[in-house]
């Protein structure tokens, strides 16, 4: 018998299971559902936003949090006391309304929302522009 490394807490940004964001220190990783498929996208303080997978739902989140495991195996435990700890006055500032919800948050789940808002523009355009090699219409 294998032992699996612990799950990474997925954050769903809107409360519709299809924009799912996990983050670390240095490093994110965005699960979500445009196009009609499911894409993968990894972003870090070092590298420009790169696509890890495309394709069902299952298979992008399995991508996704092996990459994450393996790049920054260390934040887990940052993780965990972020899930621990309400979010900073200074996070909640800067979340745009639409991100912003009427529920406590953690630091955990304002840092997710944090890199979405600062990297969707980035993320629409890497999934719009792997869609158009695809020969899907945009």
């Amino acid at each position: 018998m294998t032992l699996q490394p612990p799950s990474i807490p997925w954050c769903d940004l809107f409360g519709t299971q299809d924009v799912l964001m996990a983050t670390g220190l240095h490093t994110w990783i965005c699960v979500l559902m445009m196009r009609g498929r499911w894409h993968a996208v990894r972003g870090d303080d070092r590298h420009p936003l790169q696509r890890l997978a495309i394709g069902d739902r299952q298979n992008c989140m399995a991508v996704a949090e092996l990459w994450f495991q393996q790049i920054a195996p260390t934040d887990l435990g940052l993780i965990q006391h972020w899930l621990a700890r309400p979010a900073s006055t200074k996070q909640c500032e800067r979340l745009s309304p639409l991100l912003h919800t009427d529920t406590p948050m953690t630091r955990y789940q304002a840092s997710a929302r944090l890199q979405f808002q600062y990297n969707a523009a980035t993320i629409v355009r890497l999934v719009n522009a792997v869609s158009s090699v695809a020969g899907e219409a945009l």
